[in-house]
C-alpha cells in the first residue's frame, strides 16, 4: 500500500504540479499537519480567494438584451418597433456590458458552496469559505461539470484565477456523485491513481524545471522519442506507438530521460522474489535507446521514479551500454528531504 503522503507535502507538491510556487506560501504549512484532503481544498481554496479579493475579482464582458432608454450596441430594430418602445423613447439593444458574474468567478461560487456542504469540513475550514463566499453576492452559482473547466481562458488580466481554477477543478474530481440534496462526500485524491498519477509527473517535471540550473541543466522537456526505424510503408510508420516522455533533462555533461510511475508497488513478486515491473523497463529501455540514435544522446540515461511503498529503492544497471536507473522518493519525509533526493537522483 502506497505510504500516507502527509497533508503539508501534498501542498507543495500541487504548487509545484499547478506551477505555481508563487503561491507555497498562501497558508501555512505547519497548521495543515493531522488533515484530510477536503480540509487542504477548502483552505487553500478560501485563502486563494482571500488573495483574489484583495487584487480585485476578475471582470469580463457579457452580452446581454434590453429595452433601455436611447440606444446602445446593437439596435433590435423589429422586436423594437413591435413593441412601440421607439414612442417611449426606448429601444431593444443587445450590448456588452462588464460585470463579476463570469464563468471562473461561477465556478469559484459553485466550488465554495460545495466545500462548504461537505460532510467532513472541520468547523474552522467551514468559517473560512463561509467568510470568502459572503463576497460573492451578485455572482450566480452553477451546475458544474468537467466541460466548464476547459471554457476557462486565462490571459493576462486573469492569469491570477490558475491556482483558483486549478484547485476548483480537484475539488469537482474529488466530490461524490451523491443522490437528492445533502451534504457533499469527498473522497481523498490521493486513493484516486489516475488523479494522483497526472499530479506526480506534473509534480516531477516541475520541480526540475524550476531547479534545472541548480541541478547542472540548461533545459528540461518532454518531448516525444522518435523510432530509430525505417518504415517500408505508410501503413506500418502509422501503426508505429507514440513514446511520449515525462521528463527529459539535458545539460551539457549528462542527459537522463525520466519516466514517473506513481503505482503502489514498484515491484512484482515472482518465486518469492521482488521483481522489477518489466513493461516499465521494457519502456524505459526503448526510450533511451531509441533517443541515443540522434546525435549528441549516444550517452542519455533512463530512470524510473517511483513513489515509496514499503523501501527505499535503488537499482543501477549497465544495458547493452546504457545506463538505466530505478529509484523511489519518499513522499511522507520532510520536504527537504523530499527535495534532496530528487537533486541527488540527477546530481551531476
Amino acid at each position: 500500500m502506497l505510504t500516507r503522503i502527509p497533508i503539508a507535502n501534498l501542498y507543495y507538491i500541487l504548487c509545484y504540479a499547478w506551477n505555481r510556487l508563487e503561491d507555497d506560501e498562501l497558508v501555512d504549512a505547519r497548521e495543515l499537519a493531522g488533515q484530510d484532503t477536503v480540509n487542504l481544498l477548502a483552505q487553500l481554496l478560501a485563502a486563494a480567494v482571500a488573495q483574489a479579493l484583495r487584487r480585485g475579482l476578475n471582470r469580463d464582458y457579457q452580452a446581454r438584451t434590453g429595452e433601455i432608454h436611447g440606444i446602445r450596441g446593437r439596435l433590435l430594430f423589429a422586436q423594437s418597433k413591435r413593441r412601440l418602445l421607439f414612442e417611449h423613447g426606448c429601444a431593444a439593444c443587445e450590448f456588452d456590458e462588464i460585470d463579476h458574474n463570469n464563468l471562473p468567478n461561477r465556478i469559484v461560487r459553485a466550488t465554495l458552496e460545495n466545500l462548504r456542504d461537505a460532510e467532513s469540513l472541520e468547523e474552522r475550514s467551514r468559517e473560512a469559505v463561509m467568510s470568502v463566499l459572503r463576497q460573492f453576492r451578485g455572482i450566480d452559482s452553477l451546475d458544474l461539470h468537467p466541460g466548464l473547466f476547459r471554457r476557462v481562458r486565462l490571459h493576462r488580466s486573469n492569469a491570477h484565477y490558475g491556482m483558483l481554477l486549478s484547485i476548483c477543478e480537484l475539488a469537482y474530481n474529488s466530490m461524490l456523485p451523491e443522490p437528492g440534496e445533502g451534504p457533499h462526500r469527498f473522497r481523498s485524491f490521493v486513493e484516486d491513481h489516475e488523479l494522483m498519477a497526472a499530479i506526480y509527473q506534473d509534480f516531477v517535471h516541475n520541480f526540475y524545471a524550476a531547479h534545472a540550473e541548480e541541478c547542472g541543466y540548461s533545459s528540461i522537456s518532454a518531448p516525444i522519442v522518435q523510432w530509430a526505424a525505417r518504415p517500408r510503408d505508410d501503413a506500418s510508420r502509422a501503426m508505429l506507438p507514440v513514446m511520449r516522455t515525462d521528463v527529459v533533462l539535458t545539460g551539457p555533461e549528462r542527459r537522463i530521460i525520466i519516466d514517473c510511475k506513481f503505482y503502489h508497488d514498484a515491484f512484482t513478486r515472482r518465486f518469492q522474489a521482488d521483481k522489477l515491473i518489466s513493461t516499465h523497463l521494457y519502456q524505459i529501455f526503448s526510450y533511451v535507446k531509441n533517443q541515443q540514435a540522434v546525435s549528441g544522446w549516444e550517452n542519455c540515461e533512463g530512470l524510473l521514479l517511483y513513489p515509496t511503498v514499503d523501501a527505499d529503492l535503488r537499482a543501477d544497471y549497465d544495458m547493452a551500454g546504457s545506463r538505466i536507473r530505478a529509484a523511489t522518493v519518499d513522499l511522507s519525509v520532510p520536504w527537504t528531504a523530499i527535495r534532496s533526493r530528487l537533486i541527488e537522483l540527477v546530481a551531476v
